[in-house]
């Protein structure tokens, strides 16, 4: 400020703060590698196709209850996978996912949103109760992709995303003294970013959620509980879309 018109200005930014990389010790035996390990089961809690039109183009998604934490492995089905690092997150292949404990009818600070691209950036989100929305934010979690087939090329076979999030993450501290796999229920909301074409910027995209299922409802999104064979189940509504009437 008050510098005279001929007068010169220079700053020098600070030195940067190193990042604090999360590097857990997983005990539960899966890899967060974008693959599919026998843990998680064969049935998926989540099927979302896309447009929620049954078809050829689906996102599945499957959970397995650890004890260090929830593990998330989604599977994308498609032949339309592309990607540019210029982009949105959104506007490139991608999922989006929503996870949270039962233990709440509305959102709040333990509801933890992934966007994770077929390209393999993401950001990490939680939920703000009062404004009913979601809000970038830093959560100890681990993420992996991978792809299958040739991206940007009309040609490919689909993307996995795999997730990790410890149980304090998605638990209040006074939750987590009480809480028991075994009988809890994560609820579990997925969406499906669809683009069509490479050079398409931030401007085209489909976007595909559950129908009757809002992000900021978790009482709308599909409950999963373990069942007898330690396998995380997911609970829906009759019908071959999730949501759907009949």
């Amino acid at each position: 400020e008050n510098v005279a018109p001929d007068g010169k200005y220079s700053y020098e930014n600070p030195p940067s703060i190193e990042k604090d990389y999360y590097n857990p010790t997983l005990t539960d035996g899966v890899d967060i590698d974008g693959e599919k390990d026998e843990k998680y089961g064969e049935t998926p809690v989540s099927r979302l196709y896309y447009n929620n039109a049954v078809g050829e183009r689906y996102l599945d998604t499957w959970l397995y209850y650890g004890n260090d934490g929830l593990y998330s492995y989604s599977y994308v089905k498609d032949t339309e996978v592309y990607f540019e690092p210029t982009r949105a997150i959104y506007y490139n292949s991608s999922v989006e996912l929503f996870f949270q404990t039962d233990t709440h009818s509305a959102i709040t600070r333990k509801s933890l949103q992934w966007r994770v691209s077929c390209g393999g950036t993401f950001v990490k989100l939680c939920g703000v109760t009062s404004a009913s929305t979601y809000v970038s934010s830093k959560f100890d979690g681990l993420c992996a992709v991978k792809t299958y087939g040739e991206i940007n090329s009309g040609e490919s076979e689909g993307y996995s995303v795999e997730l990790f999030m410890p149980w304090y993450e998605l638990l209040e501290a006074d939750e987590l003294e009480s809480f028991d796999k075994e009988t809890a229920s994560i609820l579990f909301m997925p969406a499906y970013n669809r683009v069509f074409k490479a050079n398409s910027g931030n401007e085209i995209r489909k976007r595909t959620a559950p129908i009757c299922s809002f992000q900021a409802t978790p009482y709308t999104w599909v409950k999963t509980t373990l069942n007898e064979s330690g396998e995380a189940t997911g609970y829906v509504a009759e019908g071959s879309v999730f949501g759907t009437y009949d």
